[in-house]
């Protein structure tokens, strides 16, 4: 029986998910599973797909549509119309695989939500036909009026839910590739990537420091509380190192225009609690994995930032990488002179990538493990 059909042998049934570790954070929780607010300030109306939030975009703010040349928009229009860049769309969804993610339909994993990848179902693969994407951005689109709409909610996905989205052809070669199945999820933010890992019969443990919520005072202030039920102090100062999924890049600054300003005053949606997705312990992973409990299993790096110097203290031999490359917006393991000797990249693959980021999943083993 190959490698593959054991994973799959492995997935627990939907009736067994209901009970699993994501369930008790999940009850906390007051902000819909899998859902982003139209307004982050104030997060009371929520959305579940990608269709639900331009319709919402269209209805509730149509004076923010640029006003765009005739002739350009017709312009970049006709481009979208072209066989060949359908074609290089299609060429791109066949190269990922991601249309076999829809075909095998698995059950949901995450309470509240009803398939079993909402990020990369209901808003990733959505967005990418829209725009007709191939694994890059087409800067003549956004000159079209509804593109600030589209730029929002790649946004408002990443900050609210996790920054990479998981495909199953990864989740599986993890599994496979991981000491019986044994992952440690370094930074895991919201616990998506885990609670995913975990629904195909993964053994995960997820941690993370929350330093990059303090990164950004005004989530503090609104959703701090989520983390283990604690209010979170105005203002908090960073910590100096980040684990998990970083905080905005900057594409934020529109949310003004999509319902209300971004930061300052109060407002009723501070008391809502973003969910977790799995049970993710508040620990330093670099304290976590020097203690010596991560010896046995697998790291996972999802868009890394601060966090890849706990690689030293590792003493197992196999770690996922999810981000961009060496110059681009996350930590990398080549950025780190020490581990290039060390560590030896064994598989490389594409991911799905939001506008203007450029992914890949890339396998490193240690390199005195290789025959």
């Amino acid at each position: 029986m190959s490698a593959s059909q054991l994973s799959r042998e492995a997935e627990p049934s939907l009736a067994q998910l209901s009970s699993s570790k994501s369930e008790p954070q999940q009850q906390r929780a007051t902000w819909p599973p899998c859902q982003i607010p139209m307004d982050v300030s104030a997060p009371s109306d929520f959305v579940s797909n990608f269709d639900e939030w331009m319709r919402a975009q269209r209805a509730r703010a149509p004076a923010r549509a640029r006003t765009v040349c005739p002739r350009w928009e017709q312009r970049v229009r006709d481009l979208m119309k072209s066989p060949q860049v359908k074609a290089e769309h299609e060429a791109y969804l066949r190269e990922l695989g991601v249309e076999e993610d829809l075909e095998e339909a698995l059950p949901p994993v995450i309470p509240g939500t009803d398939c079993f990848n909402p990020v990369l179902e209901k808003f990733w693969l959505p967005l990418a036909r829209y725009v007709l994407f191939a694994g890059y951005s087409r800067l003549e689109y956004t000159e079209l009026p509804d593109s600030t709409a589209v730029l929002l909610v790649n946004a408002r996905v990443r900050d609210t839910i996790c920054w990479s989205v998981p495909t199953l052809s990864v989740l599986r070669y993890m599994i496979e590739s991981a000491p019986e199945g044994r992952i440690l999820d370094v930074g895991a933010g919201t616990g998506y990537w885990s609670a995913l890992l975990a629904g195909l019969g993964a053994d995960v443990v997820a941690v993370d420091d929350f330093s990059w919520w303090q990164d950004r005072p005004e989530f503090m202030a609104r959703w701090g509380e989520a983390i283990r039920g604690k209010p979170a102090p105005p203002g908090a100062e960073s910590s100096g190192s980040r684990n998990g999924t970083p905080g905005g890049d900057g594409a934020e600054t529109a949310g003004a225009d999509a319902g209300g300003s971004e930061a300052g005053g109060e407002h009723d949606g501070s008391s809502q609690m973003r969910p977790f997705y799995f049970d993710v312990r508040s620990e330093d992973a670099a304290n976590y994995i020097e203690s010596g409990k991560a010896g046995d299993r697998a790291l996972l790096f999802s868009w890394p930032a601060g966090v890849m110097h706990s690689v030293e203290c590792y003493t197992g031999e196999t770690i996922f990488f999810i981000g961009e490359d060496p110059d681009g917006a996350t930590d990398h393991m080549q950025n780190h002179e020490s581990f290039r000797e060390t560590w030896t990249a064994v598989h490389r693959s594409g991911m799905p990538c939001w506008l203007f980021k450029h992914d890949e999943f890339v396998v490193y083993k240690r390199t005195s493990s290789l025959s």
